[in-house]
Protein backbone atom coordinates (compact mmCIF):
# COMPACT_ATOMS: atom_id res chain seq x y z
CA UNK A 1 0.00 0.00 0.00
CA UNK A 2 1.33 3.48 -0.91
CA UNK A 3 2.56 5.52 1.50
CA UNK A 4 0.84 9.34 1.72
CA UNK A 5 4.12 11.70 1.93
CA UNK A 6 3.16 14.90 3.59
CA UNK A 7 3.47 17.99 1.25
CA UNK A 8 6.54 19.52 3.63
CA UNK A 9 8.79 16.37 3.00
CA UNK A 10 7.84 16.79 -0.47
CA UNK A 11 9.42 19.50 -0.36
CA UNK A 12 12.14 18.44 1.12
CA UNK A 13 12.24 16.02 -1.11
CA UNK A 14 12.24 18.36 -4.60
CA UNK A 15 15.02 20.47 -2.72
CA UNK A 16 17.47 17.37 -2.43
CA UNK A 17 16.95 15.98 -5.45
CA UNK A 18 17.76 19.83 -7.52
CA UNK A 19 20.85 19.75 -5.02
CA UNK A 20 22.03 16.37 -6.05
CA UNK A 21 21.52 17.10 -10.01
CA UNK A 22 23.22 20.51 -9.87
CA UNK A 23 26.05 19.23 -7.73
CA UNK A 24 26.52 16.56 -10.94
CA UNK A 25 25.85 19.16 -13.19
CA UNK A 26 28.83 21.73 -12.30
CA UNK A 27 31.29 19.03 -11.10
CA UNK A 28 30.98 17.60 -14.97
CA UNK A 29 32.55 20.21 -16.53
CA UNK A 30 36.03 19.47 -14.96
CA UNK A 31 36.67 16.22 -16.59
CA UNK A 32 36.94 15.61 -20.42
CA UNK A 33 38.27 12.54 -22.30
CA UNK A 34 40.66 11.22 -22.01
CA UNK A 35 40.38 10.43 -18.71
CA UNK A 36 43.38 10.72 -16.47
CA UNK A 37 43.31 9.29 -12.65
CA UNK A 38 42.46 13.08 -11.61
CA UNK A 39 38.99 12.63 -14.08
CA UNK A 40 38.13 9.31 -11.47
CA UNK A 41 39.06 11.55 -8.51
CA UNK A 42 36.23 14.15 -9.41
CA UNK A 43 33.74 11.47 -10.83
CA UNK A 44 34.25 10.01 -7.46
CA UNK A 45 33.51 13.45 -5.38
CA UNK A 46 30.28 13.90 -7.77
CA UNK A 47 29.01 10.56 -6.58
CA UNK A 48 29.54 11.14 -3.23
CA UNK A 49 28.27 14.69 -2.99
CA UNK A 50 25.43 13.75 -5.31
CA UNK A 51 24.48 10.78 -3.34
CA UNK A 52 24.19 12.31 0.00
CA UNK A 53 21.16 14.52 -1.35
CA UNK A 54 19.36 12.06 -3.47
CA UNK A 55 19.82 8.86 -1.29
CA UNK A 56 18.11 10.63 1.68
CA UNK A 57 15.40 11.98 -1.23
CA UNK A 58 15.23 8.36 -2.14
CA UNK A 59 14.55 7.40 1.43
CA UNK A 60 12.07 10.23 2.30
CA UNK A 61 9.76 9.17 -0.74
CA UNK A 62 10.00 5.61 1.02
CA UNK A 63 9.49 6.11 4.71
CA UNK A 64 12.61 4.97 5.47
CA UNK A 65 14.53 6.15 8.52
CA UNK A 66 18.30 6.48 6.61
CA UNK A 67 16.18 9.23 4.82
CA UNK A 68 15.20 11.03 7.67
CA UNK A 69 19.01 10.75 9.23
CA UNK A 70 20.74 11.58 5.87
CA UNK A 71 18.73 14.81 5.73
CA UNK A 72 18.68 15.89 8.77
CA UNK A 73 22.68 15.33 9.14
CA UNK A 74 23.39 17.10 5.58
CA UNK A 75 20.58 19.93 7.05
CA UNK A 76 23.02 19.83 10.39
CA UNK A 77 26.00 20.70 7.85
CA UNK A 78 24.72 22.79 5.98
CA UNK A 79 22.91 25.53 8.02
CA UNK A 80 26.20 26.28 9.98
CA UNK A 81 28.27 26.56 6.65
CA UNK A 82 26.37 28.60 5.08
CA UNK A 83 26.59 31.28 8.14
CA UNK A 84 29.79 31.42 7.32
CA UNK A 85 29.46 32.86 4.07
CA UNK A 86 27.09 35.73 5.79
CA UNK A 87 29.43 38.82 6.27
CA UNK A 88 29.92 38.24 2.27
CA UNK A 89 26.34 37.82 1.20
CA UNK A 90 24.08 38.77 4.32
CA UNK A 91 20.50 38.70 2.74
CA UNK A 92 20.73 35.38 0.63
CA UNK A 93 23.03 33.50 3.45
CA UNK A 94 19.90 34.42 6.22
CA UNK A 95 17.12 33.92 4.30
CA UNK A 96 18.73 30.12 2.73
CA UNK A 97 19.36 29.55 6.76
CA UNK A 98 15.97 30.68 6.93
CA UNK A 99 14.71 28.03 4.74
CA UNK A 100 17.52 25.15 5.74
CA UNK A 101 16.24 26.02 9.44
CA UNK A 102 12.23 25.44 7.98
CA UNK A 103 13.10 21.80 5.99
CA UNK A 104 15.10 21.07 9.51
CA UNK A 105 11.85 21.46 11.55
CA UNK A 106 9.62 19.81 8.95
CA UNK A 107 11.84 16.45 9.31
CA UNK A 108 11.41 16.39 13.10
CA UNK A 109 7.94 17.49 12.86
CA UNK A 110 7.14 14.30 10.75
CA UNK A 111 8.75 11.85 12.19
CA UNK A 112 6.34 9.49 13.10
CA UNK A 113 5.83 9.06 8.86
CA UNK A 114 9.06 7.37 8.64
CA UNK A 115 9.75 3.79 9.37
CA UNK A 116 11.38 2.17 12.28
CA UNK A 117 15.22 1.79 11.68
CA UNK A 118 16.36 -1.76 10.32
CA UNK A 119 18.64 -3.52 8.69
CA UNK A 120 18.43 -1.96 5.13
CA UNK A 121 18.58 1.57 6.61
CA UNK A 122 21.78 0.16 8.13
CA UNK A 123 23.22 -1.15 4.70
CA UNK A 124 22.43 2.06 2.71
CA UNK A 125 24.29 3.94 5.53
CA UNK A 126 27.33 1.86 5.68
CA UNK A 127 27.90 1.87 1.74
CA UNK A 128 27.61 6.01 2.04
CA UNK A 129 30.49 5.98 4.57
CA UNK A 130 32.46 3.42 2.45
CA UNK A 131 31.51 5.69 -0.38
CA UNK A 132 33.24 8.35 1.78
CA UNK A 133 36.33 6.31 2.56
CA UNK A 134 36.86 5.26 -0.96
CA UNK A 135 36.90 9.33 -2.40
CA UNK A 136 39.37 10.40 0.87
CA UNK A 137 41.67 7.55 -0.07
CA UNK A 138 41.83 8.58 -3.75
CA UNK A 139 42.13 12.26 -3.19
CA UNK A 140 45.25 11.30 -0.71
CA UNK A 141 46.75 8.97 -3.53
CA UNK A 142 46.26 12.07 -5.91
CA UNK A 143 48.01 14.51 -3.91
CA UNK A 144 51.12 12.24 -4.15
CA UNK A 145 51.23 11.88 -7.83
CA UNK A 146 53.68 14.71 -9.56
CA UNK A 147 52.57 17.81 -11.08
CA UNK A 148 53.21 18.36 -14.65
CA UNK A 149 56.19 20.43 -14.26
CA UNK A 150 57.59 18.15 -11.79
CA UNK A 151 56.88 15.31 -13.94
CA UNK A 152 58.71 17.20 -17.08
CA UNK A 153 61.57 17.47 -14.94
CA UNK A 154 61.67 13.68 -14.04
CA UNK A 155 61.24 12.56 -17.77
CA UNK A 156 63.89 15.31 -18.94
CA UNK A 157 66.07 14.15 -17.10
CA UNK A 158 65.85 10.36 -17.54
CA UNK A 159 66.17 11.44 -21.28
CA UNK A 160 69.44 13.21 -20.73
CA UNK A 161 70.57 10.57 -18.46
CA UNK A 162 70.09 7.40 -21.07
CA UNK A 163 70.58 9.65 -24.00
CA UNK A 164 67.24 8.79 -25.65
CA UNK A 165 65.42 11.40 -26.64
CA UNK A 166 62.63 9.58 -27.71
CA UNK A 167 61.70 8.87 -23.73
CA UNK A 168 60.39 13.05 -23.88
CA UNK A 169 57.39 11.15 -25.71
CA UNK A 170 56.30 9.49 -22.43
CA UNK A 171 55.08 13.51 -21.99
CA UNK A 172 52.38 12.59 -24.69
CA UNK A 173 51.66 16.39 -26.45
CA UNK A 174 52.44 17.75 -23.14
CA UNK A 175 49.23 17.09 -21.46
CA UNK A 176 49.04 16.50 -17.71
CA UNK A 177 46.90 16.52 -15.28
CA UNK A 178 47.39 19.26 -12.35
CA UNK A 179 46.61 19.26 -9.17
CA UNK A 180 43.02 21.98 -9.23
CA UNK A 181 41.79 20.24 -12.55
CA UNK A 182 43.88 22.19 -15.33
CA UNK A 183 45.72 20.81 -18.13
CA UNK A 184 48.73 22.37 -19.27
CA UNK A 185 50.81 22.06 -22.90
CA UNK A 186 54.15 22.37 -24.14
CA UNK A 187 56.56 19.74 -21.73
CA UNK A 188 57.26 17.23 -24.29
CA UNK A 189 58.43 20.18 -26.73
CA UNK A 190 60.59 21.44 -24.18
CA UNK A 191 61.83 17.73 -22.87
CA UNK A 192 63.32 17.68 -26.42
CA UNK A 193 65.12 21.31 -26.86
CA UNK A 194 66.65 20.27 -23.24
CA UNK A 195 68.11 17.02 -24.72
CA UNK A 196 68.84 19.03 -27.76
CA UNK A 197 70.60 21.52 -25.81
CA UNK A 198 72.36 19.21 -23.46
CA UNK A 199 73.39 17.63 -26.45
CA UNK A 200 75.05 20.52 -28.23
CA UNK A 201 73.09 19.37 -31.50
CA UNK A 202 71.38 21.68 -33.63
CA UNK A 203 70.36 18.99 -35.92
CA UNK A 204 67.71 18.07 -32.91
CA UNK A 205 66.57 21.05 -32.48
CA UNK A 206 64.74 20.88 -35.92
CA UNK A 207 62.29 18.03 -33.70
CA UNK A 208 61.41 20.43 -31.29
CA UNK A 209 57.50 21.14 -32.22
CA UNK A 210 57.26 24.21 -30.94
CA UNK A 211 58.67 27.18 -32.95
CA UNK A 212 59.45 29.50 -29.37
CA UNK A 213 61.21 26.28 -28.00
CA UNK A 214 63.38 25.32 -31.16
CA UNK A 215 64.16 29.03 -31.47
CA UNK A 216 65.77 28.88 -28.00
CA UNK A 217 66.90 25.74 -28.75
CA UNK A 218 68.85 27.23 -31.63
CA UNK A 219 70.03 30.20 -29.61
CA UNK A 220 71.70 28.37 -26.99
CA UNK A 221 73.24 25.56 -28.83
CA UNK A 222 74.34 28.74 -30.98
CA UNK A 223 76.10 30.03 -28.12
CA UNK A 224 77.00 27.27 -26.85
CA UNK A 225 79.58 26.28 -29.90
CA UNK A 226 79.78 30.14 -30.73
CA UNK A 227 78.29 29.23 -34.31
CA UNK A 228 76.64 32.02 -35.86
CA UNK A 229 75.49 29.88 -38.87
CA UNK A 230 73.36 28.00 -35.89
CA UNK A 231 71.89 31.60 -35.51
CA UNK A 232 70.31 32.11 -39.01
CA UNK A 233 68.37 29.33 -38.24
CA UNK A 234 66.28 31.34 -35.81
CA UNK A 235 63.24 33.10 -37.39
CA UNK A 236 62.25 35.62 -34.55
CA UNK A 237 64.75 38.85 -35.24
CA UNK A 238 64.57 39.80 -31.31
CA UNK A 239 66.07 36.32 -30.46
CA UNK A 240 68.66 35.79 -33.74
CA UNK A 241 70.04 39.11 -32.27
CA UNK A 242 70.65 37.78 -28.49
CA UNK A 243 72.10 34.81 -30.38
CA UNK A 244 74.69 36.94 -32.51
CA UNK A 245 75.51 38.78 -29.00
CA UNK A 246 76.33 36.12 -26.87
CA UNK A 247 78.23 34.92 -29.30
CA UNK A 248 80.34 37.78 -29.91
CA UNK A 249 80.73 38.34 -25.95
CA UNK A 250 81.50 34.74 -25.16
CA UNK A 251 84.46 35.21 -27.89
CA UNK A 252 85.70 38.25 -26.35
Amino acid sequence: MARYIPASLMAIVLIFLARGIYWAYTFSDYFESPWEFGDIVVLLFILVVSSFYIIPAMGILQGRKYGYYLALFMLSLEIPLSLLLFPIYPLAILFGALILALLFYFLLKNRSYFQEFDKTDKKVIFGLVLGVILFLLSYGYWLTLPTPQEYYKMISKEAREKGDWRICDKLKDGIFWVKGWERVGGYRSECIKDFAIYKSDPEMCKKVPIKDDRNRCYLYVGIKLKNTSICDNIDNDYEKGMCYGGIKDASS
